[in-house]
């Protein structure tokens, strides 16, 4: 069984990895969508400079989280992966609850591929330790994002 999962997006706290989503068309374009959305504040400013990422409040920091995370989902989606649930950490109250939520769907013994929409991942899949559990981390497996995938893993080990 294949499911998305969208992570908390904690990863886009780091400005550089901001920065460097910008570069990815599907982010680019569904940003631009929420700008023209938004009323007075500036998604795109909020994106590169520190000063207004820090001035955003946290619930704009979840739109900007969800628009990163379904310009990513959009990519994803041209590789016709077909898949049978989607999953948002936004709606379980702890990392240990989404855990078990994919025990639950392993219930039947059914092995899980489990793409991850991060950018990067989070504290699941070692709270899981199944193997019957697979997670693909969408970026990371994009032949093209290489370059990215870099940039998130040197953010992390900073």
């Amino acid at each position: 069984m294949n499911v998305i999962y969208f992570t908390a997006g904690t990863h886009l706290m780091d400005g550089e990895i901001r920065r460097q989503s910008l570069r990815i068309a599907e982010v680019l374009g569904a940003l631009q969508g929420a700008q023209r959305q938004q009323g007075g504040w500036d998604v795109m400013n909020a994106m590169i400079l520190e000063e207004e990422f820090a001035r955003a409040s946290e619930e704009q920091h979840r739109e900007l989280i969800k628009h990163v995370q379904w310009g990513l989902f959009e990519r994803f989606s041209k590789s016709h992966t077909v898949y049978t649930e989607m999953i948002h950490r936004r709606d379980f109250p702890s990392a240990a609850a989404v855990a078990k939520h994919f025990k639950w769907l392993m219930r039947s013994g059914e092995h899980l591929t489990i793409f991850v929409v991060g950018p990067g991942l989070d504290e699941v899949p070692s709270l899981l330790a199944d193997h019957r559990a697979d997670f693909i981390e969408v970026v990371e497996n994009d032949p093209s994002l290489h370059w990215f995938w870099q940039s998130l893993q040197k953010a992390a080990n900073a």
